[in-house]
């Protein structure tokens, strides 16, 4: 029944792999896997409860399972509680301490939840388990960016578009650092970039970048070295 619910989400059928996996729960309805699996399709469906229902059943029925925590603590940040997503991902990576993956979850909520000392710590240790994660490092990026450590902040950006070429986001935050730099030439570069390769990004995100970039042309090259007002906010990522 799973891989007939498993296909039935590739082809876009909700009703038929929600009817699948019900059948799956209903016939074992005591195994973590079959929770785990079900909260999946009503994490797709972005209904946050129900998900959280049935991965709190899977870590009831089977305590160590790793997966159901991982997950659990992501759907409880969705939701904005990030109380309960901390407690459950620091669960995920007490069970498995090599999941760079539940590391790096970790960070992002504890970063959500001003916790910006843990979420370096965090992001940190995931980069110790993967270090050619560009997510990751943009993350930890984001993090030195809202400490003002412009330094840190730069190297790790910098490092995300060499891991990840097409990692959109990563180009807009160095686009913003250059410009605090008074790198000119390097931020109007990279928000050019962050245009060539944030298609998928929201509108307001590509407008802001659109005008970014049209005050840093209209500056002349050589602008970098001269001080040219204040420089706007990065937006909240």
């Amino acid at each position: 029944m799973l891989i007939l619910a498993t296909e039935a989400g590739a082809n876009g059928d909700a009703t038929k792999q929600k009817g699948y996996l019900d059948q799956l729960v209903a016939a074992y309805p005591r195994d973590e896997r079959a929770q785990f699996n079900i909260g999946g399709y009503y994490f797709g469906q972005q209904d946050f409860a129900a998900a959280i229902e049935h991965y709190k059943k899977a870590t009831e029925l089977a305590p160590s399972y790793s997966p159901a925590y991982n997950i659990l603590g992501y759907a409880y940040r969705q939701k904005g509680d990030f109380k309960s997503a901390i407690v459950h991902l620091q669960k995920a990576t007490e069970l498995q301490p090599a999941d760079a993956t539940a590391w790096n979850n970790l960070g992002v909520v504890k970063s959500r939840a001003d916790d910006k000392d843990g979420a370096i710590a965090a992001f940190k240790k995931a980069l110790s388990i993967n270090p050619n994660d560009a997510e990751t490092h943009f993350n930890l990026g984001v993090v030195y960016r809202r400490q003002r450590d412009t330094e840190n902040a730069l190297a790790e950006d910098e490092t995300a578009v060499k891991l990840n070429p097409r990692l959109a986001k990563a180009y807009y935050d160095l686009g913003v650092l250059y410009s605090q730099e008074r790198r000119t030439a390097d931020a109007a570069a990279a928000f050019r970039k962050y245009l060539e390769t944030g298609t998928g990004e929201d509108a307001s995100s590509r407008k802001d970048a659109e005008e970014r970039l049209k005050s840093l042309e209209s500056a002349g090259p050589g602008a970098g070295s001269k001080p040219s007002g204040a420089v706007k906010p990065a937006r909240s990522r």
